[in-house]
C-alpha cells in the first residue's frame, strides 16, 4: 500500500448524502459536500452542538486516529516515533479535538445565517501545498460540523439529566428536611404537653397538699380549742365544786354559830331568869319575912307571871328551834339549789361543747365536701383540658398529615414527570448514540471509498496500518 496516497486528504468530489440509518428517524445527516469547499467563509449548516467523535463511539481500534489527526493538520508529515517498523500509533482521546474544540463550534452567525453552496475542487487539481494551505484547512475543519449538532444535543440532554438528578436530590433532602422537620415539631408538641400536664399535676398536688395541710391544721385547733373547752369546763367544774363545798362549810360554820349564839342567849336568858327569881325569890322572902307572911294574892301572881315567864321562855327556845331548823332547811335548800344549778351548767356546758363540737364536725365534713368538690372540679377541668388539647392535636395533625400528603402527592406526580422527561431524555441519548456511531461508521467508509476506490469489501480502517513518511 502506498504510503503517499495515505496521507492525502480524501478526496472532495460530489457524494451524495448518506442518510443515517438509526431506525428512530433522526433529524441529522451527513453533508458530504462541506469537504470540497473552495471558499473560506463558507459555513455549514448547524443545528446544534455534539462532541466529538471518540474511538470508544466506533467499532474499531482506539488507535485510528493517527492519520485522521495529519489529515486535519493540513497533510503535514507524522512525526517519527520510536515505535518498531516507524508505525506512528498512539492511544486516547487527540490533542487537536482537545484545542480545537471550541473553534469547531458553530458560532451564532452559523445559526443564524442561510447555508451557502460549496464548489467541489477536482481531483486532478490537488497538490500536497493546497493541502497544506489554509483554505483547505478550513474546508476539511468544516466537514466535522454536521456531526457537531449531536454533541450539542448530547450535551443537552445530558444537562438535562444532571438538572433533574439534581431537582430530584434536592426535592429529596427537602422533603427529608421537612419530615425532619416535622418530627422535631411532634416531639417538640409531644414534650410541651407532657410539661404543661406534669405543671397541671404539680398544681393538683399542690392543692390537694395544701387542701390536707388546711384540714390537718383545722382539725388540730379544732382539737386543741376541744379540750381547752373541756379542760376550762372541768376547771370550772371543779372551781364552782369547791366554792360549793366552800359554801357548804361556811354556812355549816354560820350555822353553828348561829345555834351556839343562840344556845349562849338561851343560857344567859336562863340565868338572868333564875337571878331574877332568886332576886325575887329574896324579895319575896325578905317580904314574907318584912311582912310576916304576904298576901297569897301576891304568891299567886308572882306564880302566874314566874309561869308566864317559863312559858315565854319556852316559847323563845322553841321559836329560836325553829328559827335554825328553818336555816338549816334554808341551807339545805341552798346547797341542793346550787347543786342543781351547778349541774344544769355542767350540762349546759357539755351541751355546748358538744354543739361545737358538732358544729366543728359539720364544718369539717362541710369543708371535706367543698375540697372533695374543688378536686373533682379541677379533675374535671384538667380533663377537658387535655381533652379539648388531645383534640387540637389531633386534629392539627390531621391537618398537617392532610397537607404534607396533598404535598407529597403534587411532588410525586412531578417526579413523575420529570421521570417521564429523563425516559424520553434517555431514549433521544439512545438513538443520538446509535445516529453517532452509524455516522462515524459512514465517514470512515466514505473515506476509505474515496482513497481506496469501492473495492467491494467492507472496509473501514486502513489507515490505521499507514506507515509514517520519511521526513
Amino acid at each position: 500500500m502506498d504510503s503517499s496516497r495515505m496521507q492525502s486528504s480524501p478526496p472532495r468530489g460530489a457524494s451524495p448524502k448518506v442518510q443515517p440509518s438509526s431506525p428512530a428517524g433522526s433529524k441529522y445527516s451527513l453533508d458530504l459536500d462541506a469537504l470540497g469547499s473552495s471558499s473560506v467563509s463558507s459555513s455549514p449548516v448547524a443545528e446544534r452542538s455534539v462532541p466529538r467523535i471518540l474511538s470508544e463511539d466506533i467499532d474499531g481500534p482506539t488507535d485510528f486516529t493517527i492519520n485522521m489527526m495529519d489529515w486535519m493538520r493540513g497533510g503535514r508529515p507524522l512525526r517519527r516515533s520510536n515505535t518498531d517498523g516507524g508505525a506512528a500509533i498512539t492511544t486516547g482521546t487527540p490533542s487537536i479535538f482537545r484545542t480545537n474544540e471550541t473553534q469547531m463550534q458553530p458560532t451564532v452567525e452559523d445559526y443564524s445565517s442561510p447555508a451557502r453552496p460549496s464548489n467541489p475542487t477536482p481531483l486532478g487539481g490537488r497538490t500536497p501545498a493546497s493541502e497544506r494551505s489554509p483554505r483547505g484547512a478550513v474546508g476539511r475543519s468544516s466537514m466535522l460540523s454536521p456531526i457537531q449538532p449531536q454533541g450539542g444535543a448530547s450535551q443537552y440532554l445530558m444537562s438535562q439529566i444532571e438538572r433533574l438528578r439534581s431537582e430530584l436530590a434536592a426535592e429529596k433532602e427537602a422533603r427529608a428536611a421537612e419530615k425532619a422537620s416535622h418530627a422535631a415539631e411532634l416531639e417538640r408538641q409531644g414534650v410541651q404537653h407532657v410539661r404543661e400536664l406534669q405543671a397541671a399535676t404539680s398544681e393538683l398536688r399542690a392543692t390537694r397538699e395544701a387542701h390536707a395541710t388546711e384540714i390537718h391544721r383545722i382539725t388540730v385547733e379544732y382539737s386543741q380549742q376541744l379540750k381547752a373547752a373541756f379542760e376550762g369546763a372541768a376547771s370550772d367544774a371543779s372551781r364552782a365544786k369547791a366554792e360549793h363545798a366552800a359554801e357548804i362549810e361556811r354556812m355549816k360554820a354560820q350555822h353553828a354559830n348561829d345555834l351556839q349564839a343562840a344556845i349562849s342567849a338561851s343560857g344567859d336568858s336562863n340565868t338572868s331568869h333564875a337571878g331574877e327569881i332568886k332576886c325575887l325569890r329574896a324579895k319575896h322572902d325578905e317580904a314574907m319575912l318584912a311582912t310576916t307572911r304576904a298576901s297569897e294574892t301576891r304568891a299567886a301572881a308572882h306564880a302566874a307571871e314566874m309561869a308566864q315567864l317559863h312559858s315565854q321562855h319556852a316559847r323563845e327556845l322553841q321559836t329560836a328551834t325553829s328559827a335554825a331548823d328553818q336555816l338549816r332547811d334554808a341551807h339545805a335548800t341552798e346547797i341542793q339549789r346550787l347543786k342543781s344549778q351547778h349541774s344544769r351548767d355542767l350540762e349546759a356546758a357539755t351541751a355546748a361543747s358538744r354543739t361545737r363540737r358538732n358544729s366543728r364536725s359539720s364544718e369539717i365534713a362541710q369543708l371535706k365536701q367543698q375540697h372533695a368538690e374543688e378536686i373533682q372540679r379541677i379533675m374535671d377541668e384538667h380533663k377537658s383540658m387535655n381533652k379539648s388539647l388531645d383534640t387540637a392535636i389531633t386534629e392539627k395533625v390531621r391537618t398537617r398529615e392532610a397537607r404534607y400528603k396533598e404535598k407529597i402527592a403534587t411532588r410525586d406526580s412531578k417526579l413523575a414527570e420529570k421521570d417521564t422527561e429523563i425516559q424520553e431524555l434517555k431514549a433521544k441519548m439512545e438513538d443520538l448514540e446509535k445516529l453517532n456511531k452509524s455516522i462515524g461508521k459512514e465517514l470512515m467508509r466514505a473515506w476509505g471509498r474515496e482513497e481506496f476506490g469501492d473495492t467491494g469489501d467492507k472496509q473501514k480502517y486502513r489507515y490505521k496500518y499507514a506507515k509514517a513518511q520519511a521526513v
